[in-house]
Order: structure tokens, then C-alpha cells, then sequence
């Protein structure tokens, strides 16, 4: 049986300004679903840009963001999700991923930021992040060190020679709307690292 790894979403307009001018990656916990295949993400993604399906943690990320439009929204960023296979049937939407699945996690995590180059990434689970690969500093304190940060953590990694900040926010379905907005507009202002 070969091994599913969901190829990650980009949009056509991610590298040409993202927004604004920013390279932004979006990632999630896991897909789930009966019919497992690697173009999953992009599959799920094309339904949405469509109008064919209506993903409810899809469009609340969307709306963080201050855009209406989703083949607008979507068409700007990197669209992965943590785990590089569904994490089952939609029965088991909720569960947390298999050991084999984590350490696949781990090793394509850093692998996607170095192939994408993105400047900024934003991932919506609080559950993955304390799965992520051990990342160059992790703070309290927004990484520009301007002022302290609402509602979410932050790390950076090296991803081939490119610094780039990965800020943690609440999963869509467990966070108040008004606050996630905020949080990921203060991210979207802060400076860029070098």
C-alpha cells in the first residue's frame, strides 16, 4: 500500500505579493474522509474556490484575514495541514493522529517551509504545535519585540537559509471570532524577519 502525503494548496498569486506582500501559509490539523488520495488539499481547496462545498473552519479563516471573497483569499496563500494524510473517516474527525503519522509531520514540516519559502505561518491548532519540529526561539513577546502578543505564541525555524515566523492561534471551531481577527491582523502588521 503506498504511502498518501496531501500535496500542499498553493495559490497562483502566493508569490506575486500573497498579501500584502507578504508569502502566507495556512495550516490546519488534518482532512478527514473515506477516500484518501494525495490531492486531497487541493481537491478540498478547488471545491471551495468553486462554490462547490462550503468548509465553515475554512471560511472563518478567510474572514480573519478581512477578505469576502474565497477565490481571493485562497488564490494568496499555502494551504497544508499538519498531518500529511487524513487522520480517518469523518467519524474520527477528531482524532489526534498516529505516531507514524506525527513523525511524518515532523520531517515534511520543514521540508514544505523550505520548498514554499513563506514569510509568515500561521497555524490554526493549539493541539499540533507542541508537535512541531524544535524550532531556532520560541517567545512571549511578538518576534519584532514591538509589542506583547493577543491571543497567540510564535517560533521561528531556518528554512534554508530563511528566517520565517510561525505564529500558534486557536482552532477556527474553538476561538471567538473578534479576538482571532485581531491576533491575525496584528501578525499580518508586524515586520518582517531577516
Amino acid at each position: 500500500m503506498a504511502i498518501i502525503e496531501h500535496k500542499p494548496w498553493e495559490g497562483p498569486n502566493y508569490k506575486e505579493g500573497g498579501i500584502n506582500g507578504q508569502r502566507i501559509a495556512i495550516v490546519l490539523h488534518s482532512h478527514h474522509g473515506d477516500n484518501d488520495t494525495d490531492n486531497f488539499t487541493l481537491e478540498t481547496i478547488s471545491d471551495v474556490i468553486s462554490g462547490r462545498e462550503s468548509y465553515k473552519d475554512l471560511n472563518l479563516i478567510r474572514d480573519y484575514f478581512g477578505f469576502q471573497d474565497s477565490a481571493d483569499f485562497w488564490n494568496r496563500v499555502v494551504f497544508f495541514n499538519y498531518l500529511p494524510d487524513c487522520v480517518g473517516t469523518d467519524e474520527k474527525r477528531y482524532e489526534y493522529g498516529t505516531k507514524d503519522q506525527i513523525k511524518r509531520a515532523k520531517e515534511r514540516f520543514p521540508r514544505l517551509l523550505a520548498k514554499y519559502r513563506p514569510q509568515k505561518v500561521f497555524v490554526f491548532s493549539k493541539e499540533m504545535w507542541k508537535e512541531l519540529p524544535e524550532s531556532r526561539e520560541e517567545g512571549p513577546k511578538n518576534p519584532s519585540g514591538e509589542f506583547k502578543c493577543d491571543g497567540f505564541s510564535w517560533c521561528t525555524y531556518n528554512a534554508d537559509g530563511q528566517i520565517v515566523t510561525v505564529f500558534n492561534l486557536e482552532h477556527p471551531d474553538r476561538a471567538n471570532k473578534e479576538r482571532q481577527t485581531r491576533a491575525v491582523q496584528q501578525i499580518l502588521a508586524m515586520p518582517l524577519l531577516r
